[in-house]
């Protein structure tokens, strides 16, 4: 994963372009605890992070859902709440 960040690096400097070390971040999916190596960009030590938010989704590093399932569920109930309650005499004009 170095030699790809790295390659990354390289290709964004030569049009002028850096990586934020500040706002990159680095997350693994199924990699062991015991493969994986710090990443460092410039000599610079990028953060690894163990969850990630993307498109709305929370992905976690073993691959279950069970936060975000919470999550939505959550998001879902509060989003109920906020309907008023239908007046029956509007439905009866209908």
């Amino acid at each position: 994963m170095q030699v790809i960040l790295n390659n990354v690096s390289e290709t964004a400097a030569r049009i002028g372009l850096r990586i934020n070390v500040n706002k990159t971040k680095v997350f693994s999916s199924y990699v062991q605890e015991a493969n994986k190596m710090p990443l460092f960009v410039n000599s610079l030590p990028v953060e690894e992070v163990f969850d990630f938010k993307y498109l709305g989704s929370t992905l976690i590093p073993n691959g279950q859902a069970k936060d975000d399932i919470i999550t939505r569920t959550t998001a879902a109930r509060n989003a109920s709440f906020r309907f008023l309650p239908v007046d029956e005499t509007f439905m009866e004009s209908s």
